[in-house]
């Protein structure tokens, strides 16, 4: 994985005399594995867990999720672009529905920053073509 990068935003606010952050954006590197292929069944010890593929991408993806502190059970918003290739050569659209992807990345940054991922109130996400793939995702109080 490459080196993270902090995209520092100019939404802050000054509370007596510190600067509380209202928003925050950073990149992660690769894409996460499909929804559709995110956990296995282990039927003979009749339980559910993440896939090996997936535990190691939600693992290293929290190396480049930065501290970001937010109030107990304060609703948030989540931005999140999903950058690679998405045609085939023949121009056909690769099988890599959006929704699938979102999961593992709002699980991984929700638990990196230490909160529930039900405080996602807002949230929008978008492919974007690009021969390199990663993730930029944007926090936001609301």
């Amino acid at each position: 994985m490459e080196e993270s990068s902090v995209i520092p935003s100019p939404a802050v606010s000054e509370q007596a005399g510190e600067s509380k952050k209202e928003a925050i954006t950073f990149r992660i590197p690769g894409l996460p594995p499909s929804v559709n292929s995110l956990y296995q069944i282990i039927y003979a010890q009749k339980r559910v867990e993440l896939r090996p593929e997936a535990r190691l991408w939600k693992s290293k993806g929290k190396q480049y999720v930065p501290c970001w502190k937010t109030e107990k059970m304060e609703p948030l918003g989540i931005e999140l672009e999903f950058y690679g290739n998405w045609f085939f050569k023949n121009a056909a659209f690769r099988k890599l529905d959006l929704q699938n992807l979102i999961k593992l990345v709002c699980d991984t940054v929700a638990e990196k920053c230490g909160f529930d991922d039900s405080q996602f109130f807002k949230f929008e996400a978008k492919k974007v073509q690009s021969e390199e793939e990663y993730v930029k995702v944007t926090l936001k109080k609301l």
